[in-house]
């Protein structure tokens, strides 16, 4: 009968969170943790063109000429938004280094004709845009229970634009 009375009061503290209640409870607990962030995904986003800048202008000659222009500049990769991942991981999806200046040079020639105008010669600037989306989740025991996301815009010099026109 003393081995039964006390197995009920064992039972009874067991069931009203007495000590091992209490174990049960902080295990049901789980801290969840966030993982590193990492490239989700690549997309090419379209071209960017900068401002156009006015690079040369010339009268026209009689009996033709050209103007020609060299245009050399210091041009870089760029880019925007909040990098999460290491720049050496966004470098190697994109495929292009990012934030050293180089400089490019081109040659464009325009006729210059017509001896009473004046013609000149515009240029920019063309950027390839890649939308690299970065991603984080917040697991608990290996289940994902919320996803971060952030993109990143990023933008290869790919060469100049020219245009020109006359006065």
């Amino acid at each position: 009968m003393k081995k039964l009375f006390l197995g009920f009061v064992c039972s009874a503290t067991l069931l009203s969170g007495g000590v091992l209640g209490t174990e049960s409870a902080k295990a049901d607990v789980i801290d969840g943790y966030w993982t590193t962030w990492e490239v989700q995904s690549k997309e090419t986003a379209g071209i960017e063109y900068g401002p156009w800048m006015r690079v040369g202008e010339a009268r026209g000659k009689p009996g033709g000429a050209s103007l020609t222009i060299s245009d050399s500049r210091s041009v870089s990769n760029t880019y925007s938004g909040n990098l999460k991942i290491p720049m050496r991981k966004l470098e190697g999806t994109v495929g292009f280094s990012i934030g050293n200046t180089f400089t490019r040079t081109a040659t464009y020639t325009v006729p210059v004709t017509d001896p009473n105008k004046v013609y000149y010669v515009n240029s920019r600037n063309i950027y390839q845009k890649y939308n690299v989306k970065q991603k984080s989740e917040y697991r608990v025991m290996r289940e994902v229970i919320q996803t971060d996301t952030q993109t990143v815009v990023a933008k290869e010099f790919t060469g100049f634009g020219y245009d020109w026109g006359v006065k």
